[in-house]
Formats: C-alpha cells, structure tokens, sequence
C-alpha cells in the first residue's frame, strides 16, 4: 500500500510507502508464533511429567494457552502479508512453506481439540489415543522445526536488504528448542524405558518396591525370600 498526500496550501505531492511497516508486522507476529510460543507448549507438553504433575491438568491448560497464542500470532502474521500482497502468491520457498505451516498449523489444532480419551484401564491406553499421541506430538515438532527454517528465509530475504543477518534469531532459537528439547529424552532414559511402536512409557520400578505386597492380614510378603 502506498499513501498520497497533497497540501494544498504548497501544492506539494508525496507518497508514503507503508511496505515496509507491513512486512515488519508479518515478521513480528509469525516469529512470535513460532520462535517463541510454539516452542513453549511443545516444551510444556515434553516436560509436563518433570515440572507440571500437579496440580492435575496443569500442563495442558498452559499448552493450550500457548498454542492459542501461536495460532491467533500466524493467522494474524498470515493475514497482514495477504492483504499487503493482495494475492495468494506461492512463487517462492518462503511463501509456499509459510502457506503449508498455516494449513498445516490449524490442522493440528484442531485435531488436538478432539483429542480422544484414556482407556479406563490405568495400565493401558486406547489404540486411538495412541494414534492420536504419535500423530500429534510427532507433527507439532515437526511444525516447529519447519518455521524456524521459514523464519530464518524470510529474514534472510530481509536481512540482504538492511545489511544485518537477521536468521541468527532463529538460527538461535531453533539450537536452544531442539537442546532443551533432547534433553527431556536424553534424562527420561534414566526414569523410563521407552517401548512400542507408540512409544508407551514402562516405569522402571526398583526391585523393593517390585518384591513387596500386602497380605489381607496387613502383613508384609517379600516374593523373593
């Protein structure tokens, strides 16, 4: 968009040009969305067995909020280049991804809103729940990754204009998720042996509390004396 002004009194004419404000907004809001809030729910949701058991549901009411805030972020970032565009252009890698991550994005909240319940069963776990896991955790990191990289080629696009390499913002974000994000499994191997194909968690119990049982009598029984 472009703005014509006229005075009158001098009979001046001049245009203001409000690209780049447009695109600055674009690039705030998606790096918002995922560089930052994104991240943390994923975060939040890998973690939530470390720092977010209680109280119950906690972690998931904070996974929310940040993924709510990472979608109104892109649809906002996506609607201010669209309407400064004035087109659906898809004629290079960074607008065709960014598309993909939109669709993409909105999906996967959406699936996470029908999210299917927890068998009855405390030891077990639905096939459809397990399904939904692999699917759901499995694609918000791959989004995740996806717009860092989409990130860093539109700022890279930004960055041979001004002169200043803009992708170490993402290029820094993206070692700090994927650090932290290692780190989560990489300590887990020590709390839980990961089993399956949908990865169900088997706690590994200490041979004391594996070999101890209650009579009906209240008495203690050790199973391997």
């Amino acid at each position: 968009y472009a703005t014509l002004s006229v005075n009158f009194e001098t009979g001046d004419v001049s245009v203001d040009d409000d690209t780049d404000v447009m695109i600055i907004i674009h690039a705030a809001l998606m790096s918002a969305a995922w560089l930052l809030f994104a991240p943390l729910g994923v975060l939040v949701a890998a973690f939530r067995d470390f720092y977010f058991r209680r109280p119950e549901g906690k972690w998931m009411r904070i996974h929310i909020v940040l993924q709510v805030l990472a979608i109104v972020c892109n649809f906002a970032g996506f609607w201010v280049i669209y309407v400064h565009v004035g087109d659906l252009r898809l004629d290079d890698f960074h607008s065709f991804a960014g598309f993909v991550i939109f669709i993409a994005a909105n999906v996967q909240a959406l699936i996470g809103a029908v999210r299917p319940s927890k068998s009855k069963s405390l030891h077990d776990t639905s096939v459809a729940r397990r399904l939904f896991e692999a699917f759901h955790k499995s694609t918000g990191l791959l989004l995740v990754i996806i717009a860092h990289v989409n990130v860093a080629a539109g700022l890279d696009e930004r960055s041979v204009k001004d002169g200043d390499d803009y992708t170490l913002i993402p290029i820094g974000t993206g070692i700090v998720f994927i650090s932290v994000y290692a780190s989560r499994y990489i300590y887990g191997i020590t709390r839980t042996t990961e089993r399956g194909f949908f990865f169900k968690r088997v706690k590994i119990h200490t041979e004391w509390s594996r070999a101890i049982s209650f009579n009906d009598s209240g008495e203690a029984k050790d199973h391997f004396q």
